[in-house]
């Protein structure tokens, strides 16, 4: 082990207790998160009261089941069908990005043909608002000491509580920063410093487009699921799922172009 190793101290994955109920850090990431994209839509999208609040459930309930959905079909499937009634254990861990995000999206769908918005205005500005919440919740997979990176003899290299001893990158803090914090202030710049958000799904595009590609990134650092490992001796699935995700952000950047290029004719 080289001297200048980190070496992580145990920290408790409940940030405190409610009676007999703990409070996840992971929770207090996912509630911030939330709770800070309410204000931020109820001060710039226009929506009434009602139609927040429904916007919000619509929102949530695509997070939770398309996350817990995505988890299974991505990277536990074989477990889950044999497994069936854990499927619904969602307090014992087992959320994926990408499926939340589908979730999300298929959520702003159903909630924008209900109430006649339009799609692009509200996903704008809920891309402006995401990184914060990935941002938090990776600092909350740092505390709860998962989600580590790969061996590495740098010396910011980190022994997590309850490892193999083994120094590793801390990928969520990489994530946390690259696929947080950095894009969250390009978003919030883009959003209130130039005339982008008048072309209507371009904050979208840029978004999933950036993400995607900070993703493939930090996943060459990041220890792969050990159910699953790689593909074709290097490739992560997270690296497999995040493709589609440049590709889809790309292709929305260009009808938006399109469209804005149509609309000024």
């Amino acid at each position: 082990m080289i001297a200048s190793t980190i070496i992580l101290p145990y920290l408790d994955p409940d940030a405190f207790s409610l009676g007999p109920f703990s409070v996840k850090w992971y929770a207090i990431a996912y509630v911030i998160g939330i709770v800070y994209t309410y204000f931020f839509l109820a001060r710039h999208s226009g929506l009434e009261s009602k139609e927040l609040d429904s916007f919000f459930c619509y929102g949530t309930l695509g997070v939770i089941l398309g996350g817990r959905l995505g988890y299974i079909l991505f990277y536990n499937l074989e477990y889950y069908v044999t497994h069936p009634l854990e499927t619904l254990m969602v307090w014992n861990g087992g959320m994926s990005f990408h499926g939340g995000l589908i979730g999300v999206l298929l959520g702003i769908f159903l909630f924008s043909r209900r109430y006649s918005r339009a799609f692009f205005s509200l996903s704008d500005l809920c891309a402006c608002t995401a990184s914060l919440g990935i941002c938090l919740g990776r600092i909350a997979n740092f505390i709860n000491a998962e989600l580590c990176g790969r061996a590495t003899q740098h010396s910011w290299g980190v022994v997590f509580p309850n490892s193999d001893g083994i120094p590793r990158h801390p990928t969520q803090l990489y994530e946390a920063m690259s696929e947080g914090l950095l894009l969250f202030i390009v978003m919030q710049v883009l959003l209130f410093g130039t005339s982008i958000k008048r072309s209507s799904g371009m904050l979208s595009g840029i978004w999933i487009t950036l993400y995607g590609f900070a993703r493939i990134v930090m996943e060459n650092f990041r220890e792969p699921d050990p159910q699953i490992g790689y593909f074709f001796s290097s490739i992560t699935m997270g690296q497999i799922l995040s493709l589609p995700l440049i590709l889809s952000g790309i292709m929305i950047i260009l009808l938006s172009l399109k469209k804005q290029k149509t609309f000024h004719r």
